[in-house]
């Protein structure tokens, strides 16, 4: 009797030690925050976790951490949690959007180059914070004033903020007032239907680009009654709330060169950038007061070379 006792004691712990481990149980929460991933873990009964983040990455966190994403776009976030058991697994999928950098100058060293756009239509106006229209033109506008080169010119933005302009026949957009105040060799004589620009040589710059998002922005100038060069405002000011601009360092400028380097960006997309340049056109031995004061807006578009 007592061997059969002692038999099935022993039969019992053995039984107790060859029982198998649970398979192991993993979830995960992913809340995204610009281009950051919050990964909140919940497991049981797991060895070790794999992470792979679909960009490449690939950890063995095993605790609440973060992902960061160095661009946009669907990825998918897997974790295998392991034991001697077995396995699980749990994919979330997660949408990173593009923040106005990305968008402008890309998600590589190399930068994104932008020309202007001719099919786009170009509207001249007043500043004011409705940029008022006073006329405009269709696509194509700068052929009709001998100044359709100037489409080609290229302005390549990168992610570091470093900024390069190319003059690709040696000349760009200029105002008439900054060309013949600065004493620039005119490429295009001015045209009185060209809304204040001709084509005025230049040599290629590099420098760096600011981007301004959601800001108040407040410009000194004074508003000519276009087409006729008259100014009865004087010197005003006019706020643009909450805008999305470009400063530029020195020597530099976006579409048209002039005294103001400040762009507007009405709204942006990976391939197309509506932008209100400012252009000073009243004659300075008139308006002294004006000189290097932007007088009118011209808007058009932008587009992905």
């Amino acid at each position: 009797m007592g061997l059969i006792a002692m038999g099935l004691m022993v039969f019992s712990f053995t039984s107790c030690s060859d029982d198998p481990i649970p398979l192991p149980t993993v979830n995960f929460i992913a809340t995204p925050n610009g281009y950051d991933v919050a990964i909140t873990v919940e497991s049981t009964n797991a060895t070790t976790l794999a992470w792979t983040y679909g960009d490449g990455s690939t950890s063995a966190e095993t605790t609440n951490h973060t992902h960061t994403y160095t661009k946009s776009g669907d990825y998918a976030i897997v974790v295998v949690a392991t034991n001697e058991s077995g396995t699980a697994t749990k994919t979330v999928n997660v949408t990173i959007a593009a923040s106005m950098t990305e968008l402008l100058a890309g998600a590589t060293a190399s930068g994104k180059v932008w020309i202007l756009d001719s099919g786009a239509g170009t509207s001249v106006q007043k500043i004011d914070k409705d940029l008022t229209l006073w006329t405009g033109l269709p696509a194509g506008a700068l052929d009709m004033f001998e100044l359709g080169a100037e489409y080609d010119n290229e302005y390549t933005f990168k992610p570091s903020g470093d900024y390069g302009v190319a003059g690709k026949n040696g000349a760009v957009l200029t105002g008439i007032l900054y060309s013949i105040i600065n004493e620039l060799d005119i490429i295009v004589p001015p045209n009185s239907g060209a809304a204040g620009l001709t084509g005025a040589a230049f040599t290629d710059a590099t420098g760096k680009f600011v981007l301004h998002e959601g800001e108040d922005l407040t410009m000194s100038v004074t508003n000519e009654d276009y087409p006729n060069g008259t100014n009865e405002e004087g010197v005003t000011e006019v706020t643009f709330a909450k805008a999305n601009f470009l400063t530029f360092s020195e020597g530099l400028h976006f579409g048209v060169r002039d005294f103001n380097t400040t762009v507007l960006i009405k709204s942006l997309t990976p391939t197309k950038m509506d932008v209100t340049f400012f252009i000073s056109s009243l004659n300075p031995e008139d308006y002294p007061e004006s000189l290097g004061k932007a007088s009118i807006a011209i808007s058009t578009s932008m587009k992905l070379k």
